[in-house]
Formats: C-alpha cells, structure tokens, sequence
C-alpha cells in the first residue's frame, strides 16, 4: 500500500556508524532528505531505511528517491531489516530505468532515471 509522503526526522547512521538526525520525508519504513547545498551544483537525495538508519541509495533529487521507493515497496516487508536480496534491489531499479552516474558521495553512486519521453 503505498501511503502519502510527509515530512518528518529520523536517524542516519553515518560511514562511521554514528547515528545523526536528518530532516526530510518519510512514508513508512523510509525516509528522504536531501544534501543541497553544501558545496554541490545538484541537490542529491538519500533514500534511507528508517528502522536500520541505512542509506540504500542515492539519487539525482528527492522525485527520483520517490520514485525508488516506490519500486522497492513491494520487494519486501521493510519493517525491520532492510532487503536481504540486494541483487534483486538493483535488478528492480535498473528495470524501472534507472542508472547510476559517474558522480557520487564518498562511496554512493548517485543514480539518475532519463525523463519520461526521453531518447
């Protein structure tokens, strides 16, 4: 079932394992919040499990971590762990069209989908 987003705070455990508090918007067992600013020429959104405070993708804008979301739902229960299969994760978003880019955060590639009518 796929909810409306609102906005609220949950914890991001950071490359270190420490937990931090972002701002952004949840649904569920995710949330988004964004980077802007910060030096960057994009504003570069993380998708992130709430109950594990794990990143599990970054993306282009907060449309396209929506979008992600939206594509991984339904691969599983997302209550209390995030997806065991992550080859399955992968294979949904690049069949929804999405890409990673050669940018990227530390270590998270930034992943991008071609607008809709797009060659």
């Amino acid at each position: 079932m796929i909810r409306d987003w609102t906005r609220g705070e949950f914890a991001v455990c950071d490359g270190e394992g420490e937990r931090e508090t972002e701002a952004g918007i949840v649904r569920g067992a995710f949330g988004i919040f964004s980077l802007g600013g910060e030096g960057r020429s994009a504003s570069w959104s993380y998708l992130i499990h709430i109950p594990t405070g794990q990143p599990l993708a970054l993306f282009a804008d907060e449309a396209l971590a929506m979008s992600a979301a939206n594509v991984l739902e339904p691969l599983d229960d997302w209550s209390a762990d995030i997806l065991a299969d992550v080859a399955s994760g992968t294979a949904a978003l690049v069949g929804a069209g999405f890409y990673t880019t050669g940018q990227h955060d530390g270590p998270s590639h930034v992943w991008d989908r071609p607008a809709a009518g797009a060659a």
